[in-house]
């Protein structure tokens, strides 16, 4: 699996989830398996077709998640491809060619939710440093690897410059603290659960190292230069040799001697844990659906354990634990998808063949979904306290005999557990929770993480602080005030909200598959009640629109356009565009019975969506669109002819497209933009320039209008993410995006030049990737930039840059400050170190630091 790199991090990659018995109680799906080059159009079209037969199976929310990714991404050939690896490359690729001459807008700043009752968003691991216990390490879904040095009191994000990043596992050398591995990729789902969960889709790049306690990222040898299955779980260090290294997976367990220089596939065929023997790693455990192994080679070769008492013919996951204080007790926790908890485990022989004993086989506080949510650990001072579970995090006090729930404000499905520096550590889908007293309270450390997967935003120009989120797996959030902190307003997966703009006490909020709720109340916890839209199946995410002159009709895609003309209390159908579900709608403003709806790589319209009863005219108008799933519909507020589209996939130069006549003829404006998907796009009536528009796409967002003739990266200092949805508040002039992995942030408009820029250092976090700020007064900077190889910043100011004490950059990275007209900047030939007008001296950390004794 050795592969050659370099200055990028990966050339090609992996992509998996399979559909081989989806669920584990009756009816069942048999051999549907996506992997990289299988048809994903093929599996969607059996796997909607099962849930539609057999209502209520457990699976289809999940499945539903998965699809709303994946879908649009891979329209129309629906050949499975690893994705994350696809977005990163050419997120490289585009920082590398990034014209000089364009500033890297933006001045975005992170709204929240920095805490929430139940949490912000989903981790799948931690890491604690040996020997300081403020310093430890958790790994999100689709928000990267984050990092105390309080306790954590406070957390920053040190994985900010890489796409799509999910993690599945976190490992410290246990030579060098320093050193810090992490396994990319979401495994927990995989593949029993038939890899169905909403957060596989992000795919794994493979193992990357940091040699600085993640200031800089490289990567290991172990990547996936070629098509393959890999779902990987968990990554293993020896105790006392980092060459020595495992990682478990879908294929089975890769085992390298050279720290990943290369690796051989040990053992063939699915595992999810893998453990050492405390005290003697030549002894190992892994565990798999149903198979327990040992190796007492160091894992070079691995045996079957067998026992009377297994009882794995429905098992789907076995998680593994040893006990630190008494190396030869070994526990297992069985479970499956369906069902849940089936038999917990005993082997007081360090789980050798016929040694082991069934503790507890009726427990009931566990909890289902075992394929995705699991955990287990031992006291390491008391080998008969356990602590376990699958949604929910329980306790035995007698070696797995005996088991009460002690979830307590822990939000469910748990994907890590572990005993350390004297706490109980859950990190679960609500984040991470800590526990002083063995689970008989708790205290939520996820505060200050911004790891929020949101699917839609909605904001109010009468109130620049109240906006509401949809959120994947944590409902619909509020943030009411200027403040991080936001609270629950409506349960499920929230998904599109809407706030009346002539009475911002009127919410609506949706939850997945077309339900949608009314709060008269602000959207105060537990004030929403269903609306009973008709229309039958609809799309996960499901689009709704407020009339621009009547805030009380209302329009919903489902197969259906479902119309109210009284805020919810009845309901009519205005026509079938297309007899599937729909995905975007966009009303006209100066002429309101235009209405655009589109499903799929198909956009309709009507001019008379304002008729008093039946159904509209309805008219294919996409003929001159490429073949793309259509993300976004924006419609010129002053002219309903006047349209746009967004498109996802990745056909270089098809990203947004212009209409002027109503969708009769098309125009791509898609100009400079990177060759990635485009989520969503809003039209700015008050933009300068003419036709002012911002997308959302994978790596951050842009902005174009006639002035300038092309896009701007509008992403300064948002990292490149997933933008999920986009809001122009008039109220206080502002932008605001909804991340899928790092929550809410705003942004002052576009401008061309601010007036004057401060940037400020975030403590324990260096700056990193490809920024230009311009700025038509003055630039100043405390910054500690990443002195790796990919850091490149550039600044320009019509008055002077003022670097202050603590500005810190050199090494590896490129770092530029002029003078000159903003925003245009045109640069020396990208040298690094760059010496012209200044001097470096040595700073703190053998670094050059850069002095502007001209500027001061």
């Amino acid at each position: 699996m050795k592969s050659t790199f370099f200055h990028r991090l990966f050339s090609c990659g992996c992509a998996c989830f399979f559909l081989s018995g989806l669920l584990y109680a009756q009816p069942v799906m048999h051999g549907l398996n996506l992997t990289d080059g299988s048809d994903f159009h093929t599996i969607q079209k059996d796997v909607n077709e099962f849930f539609e037969k057999n209502p209520g199976i457990r699976g289809y929310k999940q499945w539903k998640r998965r699809e709303w990714f994946l879908e649009p991404r891979l329209f129309p050939s629906g050949k499975m491809e690893n994705l994350t690896m696809k977005t990163f490359s050419e997120y490289q690729r585009y920082m590398s060619i990034l014209p000089a001459s364009r500033s890297t807008h933006g001045s975005w700043s992170f709204l929240g939710p920095a805490t929430n009752p139940t949490g912000q968003g989903r981790l799948n691991a931690i890491a604690f440093h040996p020997t300081n216990a403020n310093i430890m390490y958790v790994g999100s879904s689709n928000g990267g690897v984050w990092k105390t040095i309080d306790g954590g009191a406070s957390w920053s994000n040190i994985t900010p410059h890489i796409p799509l990043i999910s993690i599945a596992d976190i490992k410290i050398s246990p030579s060098n603290s320093n050193v810090i591995f992490i396994l990319t990729g979401d495994g927990d789902p995989a593949p029993s659960e038939s890899g169905n969960h909403g957060q596989t889709e992000v795919t794994s790049i493979g193992i990357l190292r940091s040699p600085d306690a993640g200031v800089s990222w490289y990567p290991t040898g172990f990547s996936f230069d070629h098509p393959s299955a890999i779902v990987p779980t968990k990554l293993l260090i020896h105790p006392t040799n980092d060459d020595i290294q495992f990682v478990v997976c879908t294929q089975g367990i890769y085992r390298t001697t050279s720290e990943w220089e290369d690796d051989t596939l040990q053992y063939s065929g699915l595992i999810y844990d893998i453990e050492f023997k405390p005290g003697d790693p030549t002894i190992m455990y892994a565990s798999g659906p149903n198979t327990i192994r040992k190796s007492t080679d160091t894992g070079d070769s691995w045996s079957l354990v067998v026992d009377a008492d297994f009882s794995f013919g429905s098992a789907t996951r076995i998680e593994l634990a040893i006990a630190p204080n008494n190396a030869a007790i070994v526990y297992a926790l069985v479970g499956n998808w369906a069902g849940g908890f089936i038999q917990l485990l005993q082997s007081a022989s360090s789980g050798s063949s016929n040694t082991w004993t069934v503790q507890n086989n009726t427990a009931t506080t566990f909890g289902a979904y075992a394929d995705y949510c699991i955990g287990l650990v031992v006291d390491p001072l008391d080998y008969t306290d356990v602590f376990g579970g699958h949604q929910w995090i329980n306790r035995s006090l007698d070696q797995g005999v005996g088991w009460v729930s002690i979830q307590g404000i822990v939000h469910a499905d748990i994907h890590d557990v572990a005993y350390t520096n004297g706490a109980l550590w859950v990190c679960c889908d609500g984040g991470l929770f800590k526990s002083i007293d063995e689970g008989n309270s708790w205290t939520n450390l996820t505060n200050g993480m911004a790891i929020t997967e949101i699917y839609r935003i909605a904001g109010t120009a009468q109130n620049n602080n109240l906006y509401f989120l949809g959120c994947q797996d944590n409902g619909t959030m509020r943030r009411n005030g200027s403040t991080s902190n936001f609270d629950d307003a409506w349960g499920g997966d929230g998904t599109t909200p809407l706030i009346s703009y002539e009475n911002s006490n009127l919410i609506y909020a949706g939850q997945q598959g077309g339900v949608f709720g009314k709060s008269l109340t602000g959207g105060n916890p537990g004030s929403f009640t269903d609306l009973n839209v008709p229309g039958g199946t609809s799309s996960w995410i499901t689009p709704i629109v407020m009339d621009p002159a009547d805030p009380d009709t209302l329009f919903i895609g489902k197969r259906n356009i479902i119309r109210t003309k009284n805020a919810g209390s009845t309901w009519d159908s205005i026509g079938i565009p297309t007899g599937v579900n729909l995905n975007c709608l966009a009303q006209g403003v100066n002429n309101r019975n235009y209405l655009y709806a589109s499903s799929d790589a198909s956009i309709y319209r009507t001019t008379n969506a304002l008729l008093a009863s039946g159904y509209a005219t309805w008219t294919n108008i996409g003929g001159e669109v490429p073949n793309l799933f259509i993300t976004g519909i924006a419609v010129n507020p002053a002219d309903a002819l006047n349209v746009y589209v967004s498109l996802s996939g990745y056909i270089d130069g098809a990203k947004v497209y212009r209409s002027t006549n109503g969708g009769t003829n098309w125009t791509s404006i898609s100009g400079s933009l990177p060759n990635v998907p485009v989520n969503c796009i809003v039209y700015d009536e008050n933009g300068s320039g003419g036709d002012a528009l911002y997308i959302g796409t994978d790596i951050g967002v842009f902005y174009r209008d006639n002035a300038l003739g092309d896009w701007v990266y509008f992403s300064n200092p948002l990292q490149p993410v997933n933008i999920s949805d986009l809001y122009i508040n008039d109220g206080d002039n502002t932008i605001v995006a909804g991340t899928y992995g790092r929550g809410l942030w705003r942004s002052s408009k576009y401008t061309g030049c601010v007036s004057s820029i401060t940037l400020v250092n975030i403590p324990g976090s260096p700056a990193g990737g490809v920024k230009y700020f311009s700025s038509s007064g003055t630039i100043t900077s405390n910054v500690v930039y990443k002195t790796e190889l990919g850091t490149e910043i550039h600044y320009k100011a019509s008055n002077y840059v003022d670097l202050q004490n603590d500005f810190l950059a050199g090494s590896l990275a490129f770092f530029e400050a002029k003078t000159g007209t903003c925003p245009d900047i045109v640069s020396d030939p990208l040298v690094s170190p760059f010496f012209s007008s200044s001097i470096f001296v040595m700073g703190p950390h053998g670094n050059k630091k850069m002095i502007w004794d001209e500027v001061k």
